[in-house]
């Protein structure tokens, strides 16, 4: 999920399509958009600030018409349509790879978490949009990375942030040195974060 411009964005997978909708935070109530002309899950939906009327994303999983595996590939979403475009297959080390997150930070780099199934799981990545190459940063240590969102609003402090399922926690990342640093359980803390980190189901 996503914040752009004040709305609450997601991407909704029925087992057979995807499709991209909004969020009310306060109900959960959930409105389709449109399809993504996808028959495979999209995640890591993201927003870079300034593009008009689309957001970023990547397809993985499995295809739903023939089980078969689908290596990420960085689409286009239109926000009002919900249409997917690809713009790029994704590569780490000139092979394919599967990717479960995918967020802009403050300074427009953009971030991206493996599969848990990836060689390099749990590994902080950087992806080029514009080539689909990916940049290993390093592994983030035993964080089992869920989600990955960014913070930089003028109340808060900047920087990424992982969901974290095996242990229901909150961590916290530095770009420059990529192990995680864990901030609390959700049921006992008091921090609070985005939205955006909590999965879709």
């Amino acid at each position: 999920m996503e914040w752009i411009r004040n709305t609450l964005y997601g991407v909704v997978w029925d087992n057979t399509a995807s499709q991209l909708a909004t969020i009310d935070p306060v109900t959960g109530a959930v409105t389709l958009l449109g399809p993504t002309g996808l028959t495979s899950p999209m995640t890591g939906l993201t927003y870079d600030g300034n593009s008009f009327g689309s957001a970023l994303a990547v397809s993985g999983g499995r295809d739903s018409t023939d089980n078969s595996a689908v290596d990420s590939a960085l689409y286009s979403v239109n926000l009002f349509s919900g249409s997917a475009s690809l713009i790029t297959p994704i590569t780490l080390g000139g092979g394919p790879i599967t990717l479960t997150g995918l967020e802009y930070d403050a300074d427009g780099t953009l971030y991206a978490l493996p599969a848990r199934s990836s060689p390099v799981a749990n590994h902080l990545l950087v992806l080029d949009p514009d080539t689909g190459v990916l940049t290993d940063l390093g592994d983030m240590g035993s964080v089992d990375n869920y989600a990955i969102t960014s913070t930089h609003t003028p109340t808060g402090p900047a920087g990424l942030y992982l969901w974290d399922t095996s242990f229901e926690a909150l961590w916290a990342v530095d770009e420059r040195d990529p192990e995680a640093t864990r901030i609390g359980p959700s049921q006992q803390s008091t921090v609070s974060f985005p939205a955006e980190m909590l999965p879709l189901m």
